[in-house]
């Protein structure tokens, strides 16, 4: 399978692209079943790290690399403006349903807004535009899960203390202040960019496997 050296992406991907398709019914699956994935990977790897109040700001170090792939996957797949959107759609309806602190799904609506528009500026065949989208798509992720710490929201804080603890929290609330919030940040966009190259590497070796 040849690859288009300018664009980055696998020759079948360029050929079928294009953000002039709209999605099928076919699509919208495919895009919500790798939402839920994409959702539920970064909810595990949350998990993992909040077992540590310094593990926790790291989960966008680690859950964006496998998210990474799963990204590329997806634009791979459906390369048809919406799909990114979508992705941040439903993972941002699920953060809802399951009562995520309030600007979260916001953030992560956004996130899906932001990565759908600057995706769809190389449509979706621009790799490097990917990498950015996904970059963007990641950090608004990563801050909307930080921000209700970050910014000391009261009503977060009072039942995030009665849950975790005193020094949990305090520990918790300086990872996410000053320059350690900017180095957190770093290391989420690090995850991001090393997911897509992952991801770009294994689907330009197995693309027309996977499509078929």
């Amino acid at each position: 399978m040849k690859e288009n050296k300018d664009a980055g992406m696998p020759a079948q991907a360029v050929r079928t692209g294009g953000t002039g398709k709209k999605m099928s019914t076919k699509d919208y699956v495919t895009v919500g079943i790798f939402a839920l994935l994409h959702t539920a990977v970064l909810f595990i790897v949350g998990a993992i790290g909040g077992l540590s109040a310094v593990g926790f700001p790291l989960f966008g170090l680690v859950g964006f690399i496998p998210g990474g792939i799963i990204f590329v996957y997806i634009v791979t797949k459906v390369p048809k403006r919406g799909a990114v959107f979508g992705l941040g759609a439903i993972s941002a309806l699920v953060n809802f349903l399951i009562g995520a602190y309030g600007p979260v799904p916001l953030f992560v609506l956004m996130a899906g807004i932001v990565g759908e528009v600057v995706v769809s500026a190389g449509r979706y065949k621009s790799f490097p535009l990917i990498v950015a989208g996904y970059v963007l798509f990641a950090l608004l992720i990563w801050f909307g899960f930080m921000s209700p710490i970050a910014f000391s929201m009261e009503g977060y804080m009072d039942s995030a203390v009665k849950s975790y603890g005193v020094d949990y929290m305090a520990t918790l609330a300086g990872c996410v202040q000053g320059p350690l919030l900017m180095a957190f940040g770093a290391a989420t966009t690090v995850g991001a960019v090393a997911g897509t190259l992952l991801g770009r590497r294994l689907f330009a070796k197995h693309f027309s496997r996977i499509v078929g």
